[in-house]
């Protein structure tokens, strides 16, 4: 069963009057109106489980009351009688509440704990459901896609820059660049950014290297001895295809593909892909920053000599 606080509040203690719609013996308004926007409160989370707000706030109602007749749930609800006779019929169907049989009927809620269940799966299988009709939306456009005669379209050989915005499209567009390596892979990366690299694209590494692809990353100098080694040797590649070295001072984070394209980040401070990427195959800003690459290799520490017993010697061996 599921366990859910879901920030209701449905064990608040409410005077007996004011639950029945009345005031209590000293007219205390307030509390009445505190209890109110607590419902709505309520009101408002569940239209993420799908109801609309006069169902939200008839529910709501129901749970405070626990067993109650049209005429209270009205008057809690704050919903005209003839809605809520309209709406009950629909919440009996979610599985949400039933009829109690007697003079006069009315109606009860299941437990809390249940109806979120109920709640929950209702959403996934309605999810589930969109997904499949988008997917085989997906496949007939595609089908329809590959039908069409392209020859009369000029491809587009000029360069071509395009500013990544969203987390989602930078995610898409770094899986699309590394699927696309034939000969080398060169990234430069903060470890920070190096480890979430490793964990989002391992599987996309793992594929490149066993096409041969060669692997080049320049990281940051550890401050203590440095496990990335043994984890790229565990989880994407055992041996050399993999070769890690370590700079000072790495101003700019990219990842160039076979000298072809790259996609370089607009900060080196920020989380990877939480902010906006330049991506591009313009020959001579790749060449560029290729360049840039090569030095920062040339002058770079191989692992061994970063993981030596003091930061200091790793230091010096840099100077």
């Amino acid at each position: 069963m599921l366990q859910t606080n879901c920030y209701f509040h449905f064990n608040l203690t409410i005077d007996y009057e004011v639950l029945e719609g009345g005031f209590n013996k000293n007219g205390n308004h307030g509390r009445r109106r505190l209890f109110m926007v607590t419902l709505e409160e309520d009101a408002q989370t569940l239209l993420d489980f799908g109801f609309t707000f006069n169902q939200a706030k008839i529910y709501a109602a129901i749970t405070r009351l626990h067993s109650a007749t049209v005429g209270s749930i009205s008057r809690l609800a704050k919903v005209r009688r003839e809605h809520v006779y309209r709406t009950l019929p629909k919440l009996e169907k979610m599985g949400l509440v039933e009829k109690m049989l007697g003079t006069p009927e009315t109606i009860k809620a299941i437990p809390v704990e249940d109806a979120f269940s109920v709640l929950i799966k209702r959403q996934k299988e309605e999810a589930e459901s969109k997904v499949s009709a988008l997917m085989v939306e997906a496949k007939t456009f595609l089908e329809h896609f590959r039908q069409r005669d392209w020859g009369n379209i000029p491809e587009d050989t000029g360069s071509q820059f395009s500013l990544l915005s969203e987390k989602d499209i930078v995610m898409s567009k770094m899986a699309t660049v590394m699927s696309n390596a034939k000969r080398e892979i060169a990234i430069t990366a903060s470890r920070r950014k190096l480890a979430k690299l490793m964990f989002f694209f391992g599987d996309l590494l793992k594929k490149s290297l066993r096409k041969g692809v060669h692997v080049q990353i320049i990281t940051e100098i550890p401050q203590e001895q440095d496990a990335l080694p043994r984890i790229i040797e565990e989880n994407i590649s055992p041996g050399t295809a993999v070769e890690l070295r370590y700079a000072k001072g790495l101003s700019t984070h990219y990842t160039i593909v076979d000298d072809k394209e790259m996609i370089i980040e607009t900060s080196a401070h920020a989380d990877f892909a939480e902010v906006p990427c330049l991506w591009t195959n313009s020959d001579s800003l790749v060449a560029l920053t290729r360049k840039d690459f090569t030095n920062s290799w040339l002058s770079s520490l191989s692992w061994a000599a970063a993981n030596a017993p003091t930061v200091s010697r790793r230091t010096s061996t840099m100077q």
